[in-house]
């Protein structure tokens, strides 16, 4: 996480947005193929195909914005290469961050104690870096603080909260559907708030997503298989994984 997150300031220089967040979506078929080989989960044929469709009206959705002068997708090899790597990088922190999780019976509070360490330690190491002896002064670590950052910094311990229950008790596969149903929520939040002008391609990008969604589900949850003891490294976790 710590790479990738770092990463995405470097590609959005050799790329452009559009390209971005078109590419992102490629981290649904990743993140599915890296589930089904390290967790061992069941995906039919119909899924996969389902997970295709759900990325193409992803893509279409985003396309929406887009005037005919702005359909050129711009960007350097470099670029593409490393959101390439990046969207690897991410499916495999996210489906290992699962296996964790699952790995054994400790309380969630405190694996995302032993998770976030991890963040904190890299985080502190590149403020001092970037900072110097700065980086302990007082001013410094108060400063823009106000109570919209601070509503914002809860949300996002939330999220992460509501993040590790879902990898824990229900699967990735869950946690990217909600993500992608997220990206049209926003759209809706921003077309009656903002008065943003809907578009064709978001109305039909999102029916298109709610019909792969759907259909893949209607095929049953491709939890992991509980006879992997990688997974399971004890019969209790397996029970308890049998009664979620």
């Amino acid at each position: 996480y710590f790479i990738t997150n770092n990463l995405n300031f470097y590609i959005l220089r050799e790329i452009d947005p559009m390209a971005f967040q078109i590419l992102n979506n490629l981290k649904i078929l990743s993140t599915a193929c890296l589930f089904k080989m390290i967790m061992g989960a069941n995906v039919s044929p119909l899924q996969w195909r389902m997970l295709v469709v759900l990325v193409l009206g992803s893509i279409m959705s985003q396309m929406g914005g887009c005037t005919n002068n702005e359909m050129s997708i711009r960007g350097s090899t470099l670029g593409y290469t490393m959101k390439f790597l990046n969207v690897i990088l991410t499916a495999v922190a996210t489906v290992y961050n699962e296996k964790f999780m699952k790995s054994n019976d400790n309380s969630i509070h405190f694996q995302n104690l032993q998770l976030y360490s991890f963040g904190f330690f890299f985080g502190v190491g590149a403020c001092v870096h970037h900072f110097e002896s700065d980086f302990f002064s007082l001013e410094l670590l108060t400063k823009g603080w106000s109570w919209s950052v601070l509503a914002l910094t809860l949300n996002y311990a939330f999220a992460g909260i509501a993040t590790s229950a879902v990898l824990k008790y229900l699967d990735n596969m869950t946690k990217t559907f909600s993500s992608n149903v997220s990206m049209f929520v926003v759209a809706i939040i921003s077309i009656i708030f903002y008065h943003e002008q809907p578009t064709p391609h978001l109305f039909i990008g999102m029916f298109v997503a709610a019909i792969a969604i759907e259909t893949y589900n209607s095929q049953g949850f491709s939890k992991p298989q509980p006879t992997n003891p990688s997974i399971f490294p004890s019969p209790v976790g397996k029970e308890k994984w049998e009664k979620v």
